[in-house]
């Protein structure tokens, strides 16, 4: 990684580094944690373009920054 021998593009798109990881747990930081009405399994990332945290929707396999 220090040497950058990986295709940044690839990893950005296919890895879940972005999840927010719950150190206590090492589970990953689920939206329902900080909303009590949400139903579906939704994940908290972090949105790189914007410097905040974002809501990720597995099921429609996208990101949602509205709802920060």
């Amino acid at each position: 990684m220090e040497e950058s021998w990986y295709d940044a593009e690839f990893a950005r798109q296919w890895t879940n580094g972005v999840f927010l990881l719950n150190a206590a747990t090492n589970r990953l930081v689920a939206e329902a944690g900080f909303r009590r009405a949400v139903r579906l399994i939704r994940f908290v990332v972090w949105d790189e373009a914007g410097g905040q945290p974002a809501v990720y929707d597995p099921s429609a396999g996208k990101y949602d920054r509205a709802t920060t």
